[in-house]
């Protein structure tokens, strides 16, 4: 079983939401990095009032589970079981949605719960800018265009 870092241990990257894969529920997740620049997730919340687990997953180990799947069979959330320490059977679930809603995983036309592994290298890129500081936010931009608006 992979080791579960503390939150407090965690730098904040960004934080967002998607769809249940199900659909029935807004998911809220959270992607962090450890002081040695390892990248998290954590699903949040869940407005669907299914129960989940909040532990913070490693992409790494993210990596390795969906590297054990069979390359000719769809990735489920089954892939991600091993993750979490069984408190909950959405977690999974949850954690397969927020993968997918960073295009980690592609869904598949036609099988509405199998997917595809997506643009890691596009996520890890983005991932590494984040991890440097280097991100500019929705923020930061409002704030920019406000003080440029007030120059003028």
């Amino acid at each position: 079983m992979p080791r579960r870092k503390q939150q407090t241990d965690m730098k904040s990257l960004t934080t967002a939401t998607c769809r249940s894969i199900t659909g029935k529920a807004k998911l809220t997740y959270r992607i962090g990095a450890t002081p040695e620049k390892e990248v998290h997730f954590i699903v949040h919340e869940n407005d669907g009032g299914g129960f989940f687990s909040r532990e913070w997953v490693a992409v790494k180990d993210i990596r390795e589970a969906l590297a054990k799947c069979p390359a000719d069979e769809p990735v489920t959330s089954m892939a991600l079981q091993p993750l979490f320490r069984g408190r909950s059977v959405n977690t999974p679930a949850f954690l397969l949605a927020a993968l997918s809603n960073e295009k980690l995983l592609t869904p598949i036309r036609g099988r509405k719960r199998g997917h595809e592994l997506g643009d890691v290298e596009a996520f890890g890129a983005r991932m590494d800018k984040l991890v440097s500081g280097s991100r500019t936010t929705k923020k930061k931009v409002a704030r920019k265009k406000k003080a440029t608006a007030r120059k003028a």
